[in-house]
């Protein structure tokens, strides 16, 4: 997996589909490999169990150009 550090994160608060506001938090990483990106958490996986591998999937998925060879 790679590695990334967290840059932000956030409390944010969406629209539900019924119109109800959830909590959700925001966070900004990078990758060892200089990808960034921001992603949107659910406040019922914000736990560090939950978290870190939803964070670990996202970098990778980051990363995923850079593992491409022509």
């Amino acid at each position: 997996m790679p590695t990334y550090k967290v840059i932000e994160s956030r409390q944010i608060q969406k629209l539900g589909p019924t119109g109800s506001s959830v909590s959700q938090y925001r966070v900004w990483i990078q990758t060892e490999r200089g990808s960034t990106g921001a992603a949107d958490i659910d406040g019922a996986d914000w736990t560090a169990e939950k978290l870190k591998p939803i964070l670990e999937r996202f970098a990778a998925d980051l990363d995923l150009a850079f593992t491409l060879t022509p």
